[in-house]
């Protein structure tokens, strides 16, 4: 929060924050799960449903110089980008 006061300030005062994106979520991970609890307890900034999941193939597509959604697009990485795009542009 304190980078986009500073970009505000400096660059875009205009700058606003339409959510926050929880990303690298593993609901097996309990690290994962109290990061969660403590953005909706304590951030007042909109925190998106949709949360993107660890993924190898993630991880894989810019190796291969594509998105998630053209290297595997079935994969869950890309699943939950589209969720979270869904989302967000029903929010505008």
């Amino acid at each position: 929060m304190n980078t986009v006061e500073k970009v505000q300030k400096t660059f875009n005062p205009k700058l606003k924050i339409k959510g926050i994106v929880v990303v690298m979520f593993d609901v097996r991970r309990k690290l994962s799960l109290e990061v969660l609890e403590y953005l909706h307890e304590h951030v007042k900034e909109k925190v998106f449903k949709s949360q993107v999941r660890m993924n190898v193939k993630l991880a894989e597509a810019p190796s291969f110089g594509k998105s998630v959604l053209d290297y595997d697009a079935s994969s869950n990485g890309a699943k939950d980008y589209r969720a979270l795009a869904e989302e967000y542009l029903e929010a505008q």
